[in-house]
């Protein structure tokens, strides 16, 4: 039995088998979670070495597959590992592993609750409990990929929680459900199908108090950590509790209605020339159809599965083009990335960041947490329609977190046969072949006209033959076509002919895609496509292929080629025509994850070092302009020159600064990897310096955590002490903000150290500051004045203004929370005096608010209403809506207090409307505030307001 509900744990006739050291075990685990499937070297070694793997990493990864060879050899198993294409499959029959058992059981659970069987369920389900030992593959070292695997078996194993005290309410033993349910609903207090359980098993013992006490503590914990109120689950149980007991549910609302819901349109365009797949197009709109006609408004999904090319996207997205007007709530769209060359898929975290920045919320509001992350989407799709297309997926787990919780329709491509989906979500499979020959005749007719096909049949005929009727290939041959249309259809099936003859000496990067028949080997197919570039082109191509994806903009391109602007614009549009790359918006350009495989073969000895070299430095020259312009770095080492070849695109501003920081993120954390792996290394933490005001003021705060250990890793090889401090204390500050304290703490002694080993004053300086940060988030006020006073001093001694300013700015605002104004209003002046001499427009905002604030305490409310509006000012050129609309609402308070009721209105009207247009909760005070103000009977005079 392989048990992974728990500690990872093997038993082979009755005996437990060895399995040997961590990473063996990580191994291991993989191989199980992903049974019967063969597990790729690139894949295992990612698992094992997340950021950064030894040379030895294939030898090793094989030493450890070895070792577990034997060991179940010993056992009498010695084929239950076996070698599989460039990596190992682990065959696994269901009653072997107690995960494939679990999911047995819930399935025969509620197979047995659908035909009226309650007690019979109710066995299963308890059955089913008994399996786990703890959290799944608890004390394995997981990466992306167990994580995201012993994640949904988690939430599958407290679903099975809820179930089961369902079914014994239903049973009319609630008595038996309510200490599995009190214990689930403290551990995971936003689980709001739990905490309905709990209610209405309360209101079968009769305590309707208790139950409706359940819903009160259960809003306020949703509002307190998600800005949210309670979804339908819950709300239908409040009033099944109330109209039991002949009560009027209390309005928890807005007294003004709340903004309307964003509505996203994030599909990408449909193929104007898309073809046949009418049986597949039928299958959908039938199953559509028959789930509007259900007894209750539970989610769709369907999964859209295949090998590359096939066309999977291209269904997908022509469907839902056809179907979108049933779905008015909007739609979301993300490229998962499960099969990029690169091999980074996209985590379900950050797609669920993406999503949740569609839907209009706020990155403050953003929950670090996978799972918080999950159930804040879920809670915004709550009673609403919207289409969710998960393109490219890499298998059931990485999907599971994305799925909508009802009432919508997810969408889901994948090379894999998410067989995970259709039997626990039940999943509607639909399974795409290539084309049929009449179709694949359509799809060059549509593409190069009938004539020209009638003019040569058999050539055309021979074109189908040779591209193997994939859609991929024959698009990129009717580009060709297209193009040349003095090219007669004969040379380009000749062509083809020649570039399927087998060649042994072809590089392995599609080795998945290579087959005995040559008319099937996408190799050859792409070949003929290539050969006819011009060596521009073709050159640009080589190179796009080594980036990380999924896109890159025009500038990048053009210094990974060491090319001028218009060079390389004349190379992708070439690209654009032939179908070998794709236009997108925002001046991007993608890649199919095969055609860069492809082009990644034909990179020449030589070629790759130097063009990555330049496309590192490109992102970190543009990265450092754009982060001085969001915020000073002054203290940093200034970069050396660009590299020969680079030419960095110039930022007008900090606007045009967080643009390109928007665009480029998918690609930078991929770019510091890169850097980290090259030498000179010094790109690396150049970079992920660079990278971190952005990425911190974003929330982007996981992603930055990874970036900043790569480079870590970097300056800690290179051996130099200074960069190693800098990267230390810069994840210390995304560890503050994270909320993981300890952490923050640890790294921050080492930087002190460090920064006093190598006599840094300045970055001792900046240490101090963020200790100072460290202790204030922790309400340690007297040890965060402490390090404020130590930073100041060390500020003073390097003559670095700015700093002191800051620190001064930071020892007001302390002594401002512990009421002591006056002092604070001498320390807040003193920051702003030496602001005023210096250039930092966002530290001095800070600043005029930090003192707008401590002149309203002390009853100036004219002086504090002419503070708050300088600090507008500075906020409103540095783009920073947050602290704009923070900043509106200090203002209006300080007018209010003036008896200026008519100007506090209009400031907090323009604060909730910023508000309203983050997603942020506080939105709903401002409008209670709103509504409780008094209304003048006269003018009243100005406080001192303009309007900004």
């Amino acid at each position: 039995m392989f048990a992974v509900l728990g500690p990872l744990r093997v038993h082979l006739d009755g005996e437990p088998v060895s399995l040997g050291a961590k990473k063996q075990r990580t191994v291991l685990a993989l191989l199980v979670a992903r049974a019967n499937r063969t597990v790729g070297l690139d894949d295992l070694i990612d698992e094992v070495w997340p950021d950064d793997p030894p040379e030895s990493a294939v030898a090793n990864v094989r030493t450890y597959a070895a070792n577990l060879r034997r060991a179940f050899a010993a056992a009498g198993s010695p084929d239950v590992i076996v070698r599989s294409g460039d990596g190992y499959q682990l065959t696994l029959d269901p009653p072997t592993c107690d995960a494939l058992v679990f999911d047995d059981l819930r399935q025969r659970a509620a197979d047995a609750r659908a035909g009226g069987d309650l007690a019979g369920s109710a066995r299963l389900l308890e059955e089913a409990g008994r399996l786990w030992r703890g959290s799944a593959l608890a004390g394995v070292a997981a990466g992306t990929r167990l994580r995201a695997y012993a994640a949904a078996l988690d939430e599958a194993q407290l679903a099975t929680v809820e179930e089961l005290a369902e079914v014994r309410v239903d049973l009319g033993a609630a008595a038996a459900a309510l200490p599995a349910l009190r214990e689930l609903v403290t551990a995971h207090p936003l689980r709001e199908r739990a905490q309905a359980l709990l209610m209405r098993a309360l209101h079968r013992q009769g305590d309707v108090a208790a139950a409706l006490r359940v819903y009160t503590e259960a809003r306020a914990a949703l509002v307190e950590h998600l800005g949210v109120e309670p979804g339908p689950v819950l709300r239908a149980a409040q009033r099944e509790i109330l109209a039991a007991t002949a009560a009027e549910p209390p309005d928890p609302g807005p007294k003004e209605p709340a903004p309307a819901p964003v509505r996203p349109a994030q599909l990408p365009g449909d193929l104007p020339a898309f073809t046949g797949r009418a049986g597949h197009l039928r299958q959908l709109d039938e199953a559509l159809a028959a789930s509007r006609n259900g007894p209750s408004p539970a989610v769709l999904i369907t999964a859209i599965a295949g090998t590359a090319g096939v066309g999977k996207t291209a269904l997908a997205v022509h469907w839902a083009h056809r179907i979108r007007e049933s779905f008015p709530d909007g739609q979301l769209y993300v490229n998962l990335r499960g099969f990029d060359p690169s091999g980074s898929p996209v985590g379900a975290a950050e797609a669920l960041r993406g999503f949740l920045d569609a839907l209009g919320v706020a990155a403050e509001r953003v929950p670090p947490d996978l799972a918080e992350r999950a159930a804040l989407y879920r809670s915004l799709l709550a009673d609403r329609r919207l289409l969710v297309v998960l393109d490219n997926a890499r298998d059931a787990g990485q999907v599971r977190p994305l799925l909508p919780g009802s009432s919508s329709l997810a969408v889901v491509t994948s090379r894999s046969d998410l067989a995970g989906l259709v039997v626990s979500e039940g999943a509607l499979p639909v399974v795409l072949d290539v084309l049929p020959a009449h179709e694949a005749h359509a799809l060059l007719v549509r593409r190069m006209g009938a004539r020209r096909l009638a003019a040569e049949p058999e050539a055309a005929r021979e074109i189908v033959t040779r591209c193997a009727r994939l859609p991929l290939a024959l698009a990129v041959v009717a580009a060709r076509a297209v193009l040349r249309p003095d090219l007669p259809l004969a040379t380009i099936a000749a062509d083809l002919r020649e570039a399927m003859r087998p060649d042994p000496s072809r590089s392995a990067d599609l080795a998945p895609f290579r087959q005995a028949d040559p008319a099937t080997d996408l190799r050859s197919v792409f070949a003929s496509s290539y050969r006819a570039l011009d060596p521009v082109p073709a050159r640009v191509f080589r190179l796009i292929g080594l980036t990380p994806g999924p896109d890159i903009g025009l500038p990048a391109v053009a210094s990974l080629a060491g090319y001028p602007l218009d060079r390389a614009r004349a190379a992708l549009d070439a690209l654009v025509a032939a179908n070998l790359v794709v236009a997108l918006p925002w001046g991007r350009f993608g890649l199919h994850d095969l055609l860069r495989a492809y082009a990644r073969e034909q990179v020449g000895a030589g070629e790759a070092e130097p063009a990555l070299r330049r496309l590192v430095d490109h992102y970190t020259h543009v990265a450092d302009a754009g982060s001085r312009l969001l915020h000073s770095r002054r203290g940093h080492e200034p970069l050396p020159d660009p590299v020969p070849g680079v030419v960095p695109p110039a930022l007008a501003d900090a606007a045009d600064a967080l643009r390109w920081f928007a665009h480029e993120r998918p690609l930078l954390v991929d770019a510091v990897r890169t850097a980290a792996r090259s030498r000179p290394a010094r790109a690396a933490w150049d970079l992920a310096l660079a990278m971190y005001v952005f990425f911190y003021r974003q929330g982007y705060l996981d992603q930055a955590v990874d970036a900043l250990r790569a480079a870590l890793g970097a300056a800690r090889g290179a051996g130099d002490r200074t960069a190693e401090a800098q990267v230390r204390r810069a994840l210390a500050g995304m560890y503050v903000r994270l909320g993981r304290v300890g952490e923050a703490g640890d790294e921050l002694r080492l930087t002190a150290e460090l920064f006093e080993a190598v006599g840094d004053r300045l970055e001792r300086a900046h240490t101090q500051g963020t200790l100072a940060q460290l202790n204030y988030s922790t309400g340690e006020f007297d040890r965060a004045l402490e390090f404020s006073e130590s930073a100041r001093e060390l500020y003073r001694e390097v003559g670095h203004r700015n700093g002191e300013a800051r620190t001064l700015n930071a020892i007001g605002w302390i002594h401002a929370q512990r009421g002591d104004f006056e002092k604070a209003l001498v320390f807040c002046t003193g920051a702003l005096d030496l602001h005023q001499a210096g250039d930092d427009r966002v530290d001095a905002a800070h600043a005029w608010d930090s003192l707008g604030y401590v002149q309203h305490q002390l009853g100036r409310f004219a002086d504090a209403v002419a503070s708050f509006e300088e600090a507008l000012l500075r906020f409103r050129e540095s783009g920073d809506r947050y602290e704009e609309a923070s900043t509106l609402e200090n203002l209006g308070a300080a007018q209010a207090d003036a008896g200026d009721v008519t100007a506090a209105a209009d400031a907090w009207r323009r604060a909730a409307t910023i508000l309203d247009d983050l997603g942020h909760p506080a939105a709903a005070t401002l409008r209670d505030r709103l509504a409780n103000l008094p209304q003048p009977t006269t003018p009243v005079a100005s406080s001192g307001s303009a309007a900004p």
